[in-house]
């Protein structure tokens, strides 16, 4: 073997030990158009004032150390300037588009991934995920795991016709730590064909501050439960959204003087529904605080929110700062508060941001 055949050798070998680089695309607009399949991976970072940011940049981007989960992804990096002057609003611009980012990122730094709809199909943002970038590489390499099972069963979905159909794309919806795309829900343009009698329907148009709405018409406590326990044996609903049920439900007891035991009961139930989950969590904090009347210090929930601060919101009393992980004291993660329930307000926090509302950076001036 000549030199020339020896170089060739040795540079085919180097390249099959190396592994398959993620295609970096300049802006998320690019991304969108060309995914097909793939997700797309954005990696959005307070670009000139935080420094859990720039740590993170320096690990991920300029070190690649996240390289090994994302061959078959898309990578954006997404810059977000703190009163950016006119050449970063052109550069952030030119890097989001004018659509926006999806709904539902609420931190920075955090690793976001969407399909090539645009749709926000889970997020690595949590604080001690975040920080340290081997936790991130195992958060993003599971969440990838989801969605690729997910794209899986709707693509077999896809094939499909009948209650078939919708038995995949029930399954689908349940794969755990990802979202079902709306466009595989109801009226969607993947599902054609379906008969829907498993209730994907009802889960992929269900609405918690709806139902707690519509609580507020009706004449009695009775009434009221009859109409929850109705919901509740329908197929089709989500655990959290079960646990959201609940919540309505026990929020108009106390507030009508509904009976303490039914309330434990109720709390109970949701706790027990999901018990690792953020509602299960918030459940556990709701039979300490309100039923129990336990001590607020040492019996709130830690593991309701994302990053930061969490405020559980009691309208007979004042409001509760729990699971605080940031380095000051803003208060600028969703808020869990609607009185009684962990459900929000339909204009407060606690609502997922549409694509042309701020996103909020809850590790400013770490």
């Amino acid at each position: 073997m000549n030199r020339r055949s020896l170089f060739l050798s040795l540079v085919s070998l180097a390249a099959m030990a190396l592994p398959t680089q993620a295609a970096t695309m300049r802006s998320y607009p690019d991304a969108l158009s060309k995914a097909g399949h793939k997700p797309i991976v954005l990696f959005c970072y307070g670009a000139n004032y935080d420094e859990v940011s720039k740590k993170a940049y320096e690990e991920f981007v300029k070190q690649h150390k996240l390289q090994s989960v994302l061959q078959k992804c898309i990578f954006v990096e997404v810059p977000i300037y703190q009163l950016p002057d006119e050449r970063q609003k052109r550069e952030m611009e030119k890097v989001i588009g004018k659509a926006g980012l999806p709904g539902g990122i609420f931190s920075y730094p955090s690793l976001a991934v969407v399909d090539d709809g645009g749709n926000l199909r889970g997020i690595v943002q949590k604080a001690d995920e975040i920080q340290d970038v081997e936790a991130a590489k195992a958060a993003l390499a599971k969440l990838l795991e989801a969605y690729d099972q997910q794209e899986s069963l709707i693509t077999k979905a896809e094939k499909a016709g009948g209650t078939v159909k919708a038995k995949l794309l029930m399954q689908a919806a349940e794969v755990r730590g990802v979202n079902l795309p709306p466009d595989a829900g109801e009226g969607g343009k993947r599902n054609k064909g379906m008969k829907d009698n498993v209730g994907l329907g009802a889960r992929q148009s269900f609405d918690p501050i709806t139902v707690m709405e519509k609580t507020f018409t009706m004449d009695s406590n009775a009434e009221v439960e009859t109409y929850i326990r109705g919901l509740l044996n329908k197929p089709g609903y989500s655990l959290a959204q079960r646990q959201e049920m609940l919540a309505a439900l026990a929020g108009h007891l106390r507030r009508n003087n509904g009976s303490v035991d039914k309330i434990r009961s109720l709390y109970t139930e949701m706790r027990e529904l999901d018990p690792d989950s953020m509602y299960g969590a918030y459940a556990q904090g709701a039979l300490d605080m309100w039923v129990d009347k336990k001590p607020i210090a040492a019996t709130a929930p830690s593991e309701i929110n994302r990053t930061n601060n969490a405020i559980i919101s009691d309208s007979d009393g004042p409001s509760v700062v729990i699971n605080d992980n940031s380095a000051d004291d803003t208060d600028d993660t969703p808020v869990i508060n609607d009185g009684h329930t962990a459900m929000g307000t339909r204009a407060g926090a606690g609502s997922t941001p549409k694509k042309d509302e701020p996103q909020v950076d809850s590790m400013e001036d770490e």
